[in-house]
């Protein structure tokens, strides 16, 4: 839902999210670029004020966690309770972004530049009772204590992020239109902590979750890892019709050896993206496209006899029609 007023905008409902998103991208398969903030959907309430011409300012509140999605990013409404739930604040965000077309634009993308950020609250339960199947205890040598956590116990973990984006058109097109030999850049990156209700959570979901340093030990002291990352993309039109898109992602976890130690063989530390593909637009309706990606993953555990990188070539085809 959206209302409109000569210098502002109320938006309402669940939709993408905007500090440091840029969806100037074209892409074969959604999970392309997935880990870079690409926007991620989910409900808020925001607004947007077009302060001048060419600046604006918007700011809102975003629904601390997915409700119909569990903590794997997997459509599960009802199956479990986000630990965001529990917060007693929504999560709140604000970006400042200059657009213009003095430099001119390729198709409806213009010269821009945008800083933004979040921040919100995550209150982990940490369960269990001394004898309770639930309990989390861990048993020393032969003689010595076994600890149990004797109750519930609550903590509180800040999310936070902050975000810059840009857009540049290189060689604008030359009319409406007329977008042979343009060439576009775009970027964008961000860093922060506890992300996982904000970036789309495969691969790196046991990465960006919370944890517990004490472990077993009577009082919970939750702590989120500093997560960094970005992509970038570089767009030539070969004719009005037909373009290519250059694309480079990375991501990176910062990860004490003692949150190593304890992540599972899935938990990622680090990973990559490079994809290339070509575009044929005949008309507004139809767009068909051949992409090739290639993608690197270095894994945060050391898993004896398993390596701590892998990667994975792909070739995919799309063909979409826009009603």
């Amino acid at each position: 839902m959206k209302f409109d007023w000569p210098t502002f905008s109320l938006v309402m409902g669940s939709t993408w999210t905007l500090p440091g998103a840029l969806p100037c991208f074209c892409l074969m398969s959604v999970n392309e670029l997935g880990p870079y903030n690409k926007s991620y959907f989910i409900p808020q309430i925001y607004g947007v004020w077009q302060a001048t011409k060419d600046f604006s300012v918007s700011f809102g509140v975003i629904a601390p966690w997915d409700p119909i999605k569990n903590l794997t990013g997997t459509p599960a409404p009802g199956l479990a309770q986000d630990d965001f739930a529990r917060s007693q604040w929504p999560t709140f965000f604000t970006e400042f972004v200059y657009k213009s077309d003095a430099c001119g634009k390729i198709g409806p993308w213009m010269l821009q530049f945008g800083l933004g950020g979040m921040y919100g609250k995550e209150e982990p339960l940490d369960p269990g009772s001394s004898g309770a199947s639930t309990s989390r205890y861990v048993s020393g040598a032969p003689g010595t204590v076994t600890y149990y956590k004797d109750s519930f116990d609550t903590d509180t973990v800040d999310m936070w992020m902050a975000t810059a984006k840009m857009y540049i058109p290189i060689i604008p097109e030359k009319a409406p239109g007329k977008l042979a030999g343009s060439l576009g850049l775009a970027a964008t990156a961000f860093t922060g902590q506890n992300l996982r209700t904000i970036i789309v959570a495969p691969p790196m979901i046991h990465s960006l979750q919370s944890y517990d340093r004490n472990g077993t030990t009577a009082n919970a002291d939750y702590h989120a890892p500093v997560y960094t990352g970005g992509w970038g993309q570089l767009s030539y039109y070969f004719t009005d019709t037909v373009w290519s898109g250059f694309y480079y992602g990375q991501g990176r976890v910062s990860l004490s050896q003692a949150r190593k130690a304890t992540t599972p063989a899935s938990g990622v530390e680090r990973v990559q993206q490079y994809v290339v593909n070509l575009v044929y637009d005949p008309n507004p309706a139809i767009r068909l496209g051949l992409e090739y990606s290639y993608i690197t993953t270095h894994y945060a555990a050391s898993v004896s006899g398993l390596k701590s990188e892998g990667a994975v070539n792909m070739v995919h085809f799309g063909a979409s029609y826009f009603f």
